[in-house]
């Protein structure tokens, strides 16, 4: 890989939910557009200047746009509806604070949703965001341990975010060999991750 080299990704948000569609055709919520643009995030943070995102918004109606402005430095999470329960409601506004830059906020709320709900998937996303809210305070321990806690639910959706963070983390501190393990587990469990391609190209690079 050249040194030099640097990649642009734009990252295009539909200003409405409802038009939000993944490449199969299935429509997905905002709270789903946030998961994938912290994804990418995460890959642009752990290449050292090497990815730079740009976010680009594209109105799809005249409906009330759900995200806000790029220049807002702000990601905008629509309330929930009036069948949600209240764990979602709690979810939608820690997730708010956290896009908001309110990480002690954040971290605060994920950690009594995480205590207080019975819902694995939902417990797992939340010790995944407290994870990084940790990093924004620099404090790495406690960040590494609530993302393995992600991997002792089955269900969350935030696995493979967890699984990237922890084999990051372990290639920086020069274990080459736990990272390419964390890795292989990634690609095993994930195939379909936005990783995949940045992690493959990984392992091949470190053979």
């Amino acid at each position: 890989m050249i040194a030099s080299k640097r990649f642009v990704i734009c990252f295009v948000l539909l200003c409405q939910a409802s038009f939000l569609k993944a490449q199969a055709g299935a429509v997905y919520s905002s709270e789903e557009a946030a998961r994938r643009l912290a994804r990418i995030q995460a890959i642009a943070a752990s290449s050292n200047g090497k990815i730079e995102i740009q976010v680009v918004s594209v109105p799809v109606s005249q409906a009330s746009p759900v995200f806000t402005s790029p220049q807002d430095n702000a990601f905008a999470v629509p309330a929930p509806g009036p069948g949600d329960s209240p764990a979602s409601d709690m979810y939608a506004r820690a997730l708010q604070l956290f896009f908001d830059q309110k990480f002690d906020q954040a971290l605060e709320s994920f950690k009594i949703l995480a205590a207080s709900t019975s819902d694995l998937a939902r417990r797992g996303d939340c010790f995944y965001y407290m994870g990084e809210c940790y990093l924004r305070f620099a404090a790495n321990a406690p960040a590494m341990r609530s993302f393995h806690m992600v991997l002792t639910c089955a269900e969350s959706t935030k696995q493979d975010d967890a699984l990237f963070r922890i084999a990051m983390d372990r290639w920086q501190a020069g274990k080459t060999q736990e990272a390419r393990s964390f890795f292989n587990q990634l690609l095993a469990t994930a195939p379909d991750s936005e990783y995949a391609a940045v992690v493959k190209n990984w392992l091949a690079q470190t053979s």
